[in-house]
């Protein structure tokens, strides 16, 4: 499974600095990728209306 795989790979992580600067960019990037995601869904939304 690879979620498993996953948290395992961050449970063995020993260097901690390298977690926190990954979830520090994935924080910032978040409201980009959730507004991304709601222009795709319009978009898609929106071609599905027209067809």
């Amino acid at each position: 499974n690879r979620t498993n795989w996953f948290f395992l790979f961050y449970s063995r992580m020993e260097e901690r600095h390298i977690y926190d600067e990954h979830r520090e960019i994935t924080h910032h990037k978040l409201p980009f990728l959730v507004l991304y995601k709601i222009s795709n869904m319009t978009k898609l939304s929106a071609q599905g209306s027209t067809i």
